[in-house]
């Protein structure tokens, strides 16, 4: 329900009943099929209205002002001597039947037909790369080239392009799955009216074959058996996580990094060692190159014991 605020400004005294001035500050249109017309005229101009009722009508009016009704019928919308249209304002408080409009109002309206026409669509990139995140191919294209808008011819004669936003801060080159972005409208004033389709757009960047930098977890590749009666009780690599460096191609083939192999037969204490980690194909550095890592050796439970 569509709240209208009232102020009885002035009100003439008679026999049985006063005349009030009602202001109405929000309407609700009505009647209109959007699918071929756009009402582009400003509904919360205030439109004042005389009513009649009692004296104690008008103080329940006034107490009742957020449950009264206006709605623009734009189905009864006929064009004035100037070939602009005037919509009447249907006007009526609930629980208050006795509360007379003096004269239906009516006010000026815009209606426009809905026309259409195609624009293509750009990617406009913004913000910075992640560090370490390499370089993208410009320009960037969107996979929808270009979109269908609709709107009043005045609104639409106006638009310039469609355009896409990409937030370079967000982008992973490592995402295999597109980014969705809003496709917006521009062009000279208010496009308030325009309506686009598709309203998005996937967009998939694609990463230079330049460096870029990513982390990496470790494992340690523990090869050989420990002393009879002993066993591998798990191990600590130091650090967990390294720094990769190569081209977006290597990196997604490279899926794990693991150490030279650790020998751990015959040992019956834990193992500790500085070790280097091999570098995949196409990896063009990793920092730091080498980790830290500690075999924990146990004693093996002998059969029986708990």
């Amino acid at each position: 329900m569509i709240s209208l605020f009232l102020w009885a400004v002035v009100y003439t005294q008679t026999t049985e009943t006063k005349q009030a001035t009602v202001t109405v500050r929000h309407l609700v249109k009505k009647g209109l099929d959007e699918s071929k017309y756009v009402l582009t005229s400003d509904l919360s101009i205030p439109l004042q209205v005389r009513v009649v009722a009692s004296a104690d009508r008008l103080n329940e009016l006034e107490l009742l002002s957020d449950q009264l009704e206006g709605t623009v019928n734009l189905t009864s919308a006929s064009p004035d001597k100037d070939g602009k249209y005037m919509a009447p304002v249907s006007l009526w408080p609930p629980k208050l039947r006795d509360v007379a409009v003096q004269q239906i109002p009516r006010i000026p309206v815009t209606i426009e037909p809905v026309v259409s026409r195609t624009v293509p669509v750009e990617v406009k990139p913004v913000g910075k790369l992640p560090e370490g995140a390499g370089e993208i191919e410009t320009p960037v294209l969107p996979v929808q080239k270009t979109v269908r808008i609709f709107g009043p011819k005045s609104e639409i004669a106006r638009v310039e392009g469609a355009q896409a936003t990409l937030p370079l801060g967000n982008l992973d080159p490592m995402q295999t799955s597109p980014y969705v972005s809003d496709i917006l409208v521009y062009g000279k004033g208010h496009l308030d009216h325009v309506r686009v389709d598709p309203p998005s757009t996937d967009i998939q960047p694609v990463f230079t074959s330049s460096a870029v930098q990513m982390p990496f977890a470790v494992t340690a590749s523990i090869i050989g058996t420990p002393a009879k009666g002993f066993g591998i009780a798990g191990n600590v690599v130091t650090p967990q996580n390294v720094s990769v460096t190569g081209g977006v191609s290597a990196l997604s083939r490279a899926r794990r990094l693991v150490t030279d192999p650790i020998d751990v037969t015959g040992k019956k204490a834990d193992y500790e060692l500085t070790i280097p980690i091999q570098r995949p194909p196409g990896i063009r550095s990793i920092s730091p190159s080498s980790v830290r890592v500690r075999v924990n050796i146990r004693p093996m439970a002998k059969t029986g014991e708990r």
